[in-house]
């Protein structure tokens, strides 16, 4: 059932597209043919606002529906009690307490795909975000996805994680959970975790992950993980969690 609304909204959407595409060819014909001049600026205008109006918002909300149905059959199902709101965000306290940055000018960061919920006990809240940062001597800009966990009671032994070096990390189920956690994105991974709380920045992956709206819909599409570092990261927040 669920596949076969998207596949609809799929179709619908292609057809806007090609009836779109085919009203700005007849009008490049008639342009071409007839050397319409200044005559030719009222349909163009037309098209341009069906588009606006009415193929581009099909084409958005298809490729949000289909993002939202495979969260839902992944980051959502490890979830109880979830929630998600594409225009909220976590605020960017998280990360300068995390020690990922040092200070963030709420002009210059972003944070949308704002997931919250709980797994068994633990809280989670996660979000993409997008800030400046320096690296190398260079000013970057980091877009990705942050990942915070609370685990009420714990007291974790302090961990930090810095770009995917794990060299400082002593053997063990710990170490092997974390080069788990870097070894999707290689060096896009930076933790830290203190007291009750864990937070996981990942570089280059996204909650709001780009949609192919020409691409087919199946099975194997809804079951697709986005964001497979989630259910590492949640066995990590179990791990050496003394109440």
């Amino acid at each position: 059932m669920e596949l076969d609304v998207l596949r609809k909204k799929r179709i619908r959407m292609l057809l806007l597209n090609l009836g779109y595409f085919l009203v700005l060819l007849v009008l490049g014909i008639f342009l071409f043919l007839t050397g319409a001049g200044r005559w030719i600026y009222l349909p163009a205008a037309a098209a341009i606002v069906f588009y606006i109006l009415l193929v581009r918002p099909v084409k958005k909300n298809y490729e949000n529906d289909l993002r939202t149905a495979i969260l839902q059959h992944s980051v959502l199902d490890r979830l109880q009690e979830a929630a998600y709101g594409r225009k909220e965000g976590v605020p960017a306290s998280y990360l300068t307490e995390a020690g990922f940055i040092n200070a963030v000018d709420p002009k210059s960061f972003l944070s949308r795909e704002h997931i919250t919920g709980n797994a068994g006990g633990l809280r989670v809240e996660m979000a993409d975000v997008v800030f400046p940062f320096r690296e190398g001597g260079y000013n970057k800009m980091f877009n990705g996805c942050l990942i915070h966990i609370v685990n009420p009671g714990a007291d974790y032994p302090e961990l930090m994680v810095r770009g995917g070096d794990f060299s400082a990390l002593s053997p063990g189920r710990e170490k092997k959970l974390i080069e788990k956690l870097g070894s999707y994105i290689p060096g896009s991974l930076s933790l830290h975790r203190a007291g009750d709380t864990l937070d996981v920045l990942l570089r280059g992956r996204f909650i709001g992950f780009p949609i192919n709206p020409l691409g087919e819909v199946r099975e194997s599409t809804l079951k697709s993980d986005p964001l497979p570092e989630f259910q590492t990261a949640l066995e990590l927040a179990r791990l050496k969690a003394h109440s």
